[in-house]
């Protein structure tokens, strides 16, 4: 599947979102970025919104964490 706001390259987010491992929230840190102003319709505002978004709660959860670990990879319940 290529969505046409991710055609301006031939590596897709999640080609990159796997080959470097990335965890939930970075992961969609990256997609967004990726896509940031190419959505056609879409305000790229909301984009870089979602991006502060995953960012912050990142942060939260190394805050909590005492730091980035693996347990960060996936979301907990909440």
């Amino acid at each position: 599947m290529h969505n046409e706001h991710y055609t301006f390259s031939s590596i897709q987010p999640w080609d990159v979102i796997d080959a470097w491992g990335l965890d939930y929230y970075s992961g969609n840190m990256m997609k967004y970025i990726c896509r940031l102003g190419r959505k056609t319709g879409e305000d790229p505002v909301k984009d870089a919104e979602k991006i502060v978004a995953y960012a912050n709660k990142l942060l939260e959860r190394v805050k909590d964490n005492g730091g980035f670990d693996e347990r960060l990879l996936m979301p907990s319940g909440d």
